[in-house]
């Protein structure tokens, strides 16, 4: 999929056409191919979603991504902290709600970093 290539609109129709086999995929047996094709689903989902400035679904989408893979291999610990990074980005840009700040709760509770927690804690703060 080339995210930067076509329109983000386009995309989102793409992705979410893609949403009935993503499902199906995942209750089915999980070799290393189906999980390499869900996470670059899952993460292209999340970054059509950021695209179309839509922050608080794509926040919830990198957070997932960046809890739900981190006892396995199949993603790199820096990639992880890359997702949670995008993670709060976008919910910092989404508007404030109750949902936003639930969202910068959850991604300040499983924040690997001390500066993204910083960063959260301000905000917070504000």
């Amino acid at each position: 999929l080339t995210v930067e290539a076509e329109g983000a609109v386009t995309k989102a129709g793409t992705i979410i056409e893609a949403t009935g086999i993503s499902i199906s995929a995942e209750n089915e047996v999980k070799d290393d191919l189906t999980v390499t094709l869900m996470l670059r689903y899952k993460s292209t989902y999340a970054r059509v979603l950021d695209a179309n400035r839509k922050f608080l679904p794509a926040a919830m989408k990198y957070h997932d991504l960046s809890t739900a893979y981190l006892h396995t291999d199949a993603i790199d610990a820096d990639d992880l902290l890359s997702m949670l990074g995008r993670a709060v980005t976008c919910a910092i840009l989404s508007p404030n709600s109750a949902q936003r700040q639930r969202v910068l709760g959850l991604v300040s509770i499983s924040s690997a970093s001390s500066s993204i927690r910083a960063s959260i804690k301000h905000i917070f703060l504000q």
